[in-house]
């Protein structure tokens, strides 16, 4: 009951543990052991079986998905789940409430094979209109397994309790102030703030800096090419390029600016306001903009994607140029394949998620 999943994973992949037999076992003890915690609202019986079932099928026929294939799961009840199971968010008066979709977490454990046994108990509401008690859900406190006269601590309480308690291997909590550090600590598991990860710009970590910190990075060493320009409306060609040169307070940034323009072809169009230029010269005033500042990386979202064939490609080679001679790295997004043709690896993204990836011969 208390081995860990990459230890439960092998026996799966190996065949030496059926994931129909994990399944009913865990479904036991969430039905029998899982009211004495106060930690589950729903055991989701049916769907663990038919999910379980298909894993087996699935490793038996040699097509192993990995680490989570066939591993029994619970999540907490503020993920909403299809298949008319409940979705309390730990409410009484939502005891009822079912939604038509998974939530992209369920979802994407789905994909990986792991099999989703029980709704785990929760603070109401996830504690988002305050709570001083730990009854403060109608499943009532969930309970310390290793000191059951102690509450378990925290909006993610039931998935802490239910994995402390053998009830299952692991478990899906939501992290705000102390969530899921509550349970894991107070129950003796480890539990894993989930983040939006780190981003590194040239070796400084910019995940926790305040607004104020991060505008001169983004001033300074990215460039952004929007699909639609987004050029301010009330400035002209050339104050629109040499504007953000001017937020920084560079003193050449009108010689700058003049230059990128002659580069581009829009020196003569400079004193004209962005409603009188065409589409194809909004994006080449878009690209001196994004330019002025030398930056280290330029994202361009689809700055093809509102031109006609004709201007999209001219702006297209406007860019792999200046990106040449200012040694800048383009991170280009597109749903054209031609234009992906032209670029030093491509990343291929599926609804978030990263499908694949090559480098083209230089």
């Amino acid at each position: 009951m208390f081995l860990p999943v990459r230890r439960l994973a092998a026996l799966v992949r190996t065949r030496e543990l059926s994931p129909v037999a994990l399944a009913e076992t865990f479904l036991e003890r969430l039905e029998t052991l899982g009211p004495r915690y106060n930690a589950v609202v729903t055991v989701t019986r049916d769907r663990a079986l038919t999910q379980a079932r298909s894993a087996e099928r699935e490793i038996t026929a040699g097509r192993y998905r990995g680490l989570l294939h066939g591993i029994p799961y619970g999540a907490k009840d503020l993920l909403a789940t299809s298949d008319g199971i409940p979705t309390t968010w730990g409410a009484a008066p939502l005891r009822g409430q079912t939604f038509e979709e998974d939530a992209t977490v369920i979802r994407r454990l789905e994909e990986a094979g792991a099999v989703l046994c029980a709704k785990l108990a929760m603070i109401e509401l996830a504690g988002g209109m305050g709570y001083r008690q730990p009854n403060a859900s109608f499943t009532g406190p969930c309970i310390n397994p290793w000191s059951t006269d102690s509450w378990s601590g925290g909006s993610s309480s039931g998935s802490g309790v239910a994995v402390a308690a053998g009830l299952l291997p692991f478990a899906i909590g939501s992290e705000t102030w102390g969530s899921i550090l509550s349970p894991a600590g107070a129950c003796g598991v480890t539990g894993l703030r989930p983040t939006y990860g780190r981003v590194f710009i040239e070796g400084q970590d910019i995940t926790d800096l305040s607004e104020d910190e991060l505008a001169p990075v983004r001033n300074g060493t990215i460039g952004f090419v929007f699909q639609s320009f987004h050029l301010v409306p009330s400035l002209t060609t050339l104050e629109n390029v040499i504007f953000p040169a001017e937020l920084r307070g560079d003193p050449d940034a009108l010689k700058k600016g003049e230059e990128l323009l002659r580069r581009v072809g829009l020196l003569e169009r400079g004193g004209n306001f962005p409603h009188q230029l065409s589409g194809g010269e909004k994006q080449r005033c878009a690209i001196c903009r994004a330019m002025i500042n030398d930056p280290k990386v330029i994202f361009a979202d689809e700055p093809t994607g509102n031109l006609d064939s004709e201007n999209g490609r001219a702006v297209l080679e406007l860019l792999l140029k200046l990106r040449e001679e200012r040694k800048t790295t383009l991170v280009l997004v597109t749903h054209d394949m031609e234009i992906s043709k032209m670029a030093d690896r491509i990343v291929t993204l599926k609804d978030g998620i990263i499908t694949g990836e090559r480098r083209h011969a230089q």
